[in-house]
């Protein structure tokens, strides 16, 4: 059988062919995988429960009662504000959250204008580049032998 690795990659080589076989295989053996790390977690957990003694009681109490995470909520956290008298303040309001990052990204408009009135630009620049028939060969000679994969390759 091989590897979820070296299914990976083989999977990937043929990533423009849709219908390839190896697609599905790979799906299968990551599937397989996925699976047998939920079955290893379970039995781990049913392990852990059947040899509970003392504390540990305390702590699957706390593992079972308790939420993971927070549901994804979105929130903010309480934010500590250094203020002009320097006295750190507290900011647990959406309002007043909303007004301190308000006040840190979005500046005020400078009163006027920053850019000179009488700015003076500079023309484009044109640029030409011509490279030589010696530079060509040294790029050339760079690159791996196969690298035209099967594309006629004129001799220079």
């Amino acid at each position: 059988m091989k590897s979820m690795n070296h299914l990976a990659s083989q999977s990937y080589i043929f990533r423009t062919i849709a219908d390839h076989l190896i697609h599905e295989e790979h799906r299968k053996v990551r599937g397989e995988y996925g699976d047998n790390i939920k079955w290893a977690k379970e039995q781990h957990w049913k392990g852990f429960l059947e040899e509970i003694t003392g504390m540990e009681l305390w702590e699957s109490h706390h593992y079972v009662s308790n939420p993971v995470g927070d549901g994804g909520k979105v929130r903010i956290p309480t934010l500590q504000v250094i203020e002009s008298s320097r006295v750190t303040r507290s900011i647990s309001s959406n309002k007043e959250k909303g007004a301190i990052l308000s006040c840190m990204f979005f500046p005020e408009k400078p009163a006027q204008s920053l850019v000179p009135t009488e700015a003076e630009y500079p023309d484009q620049v044109t640029y030409s580049f011509r490279p030589t028939m010696a530079q060509l060969r040294c790029c050339i000679m760079k690159l791996s032998p196969h690298k035209h994969q099967g594309r006629t390759v004129y001799p220079i």
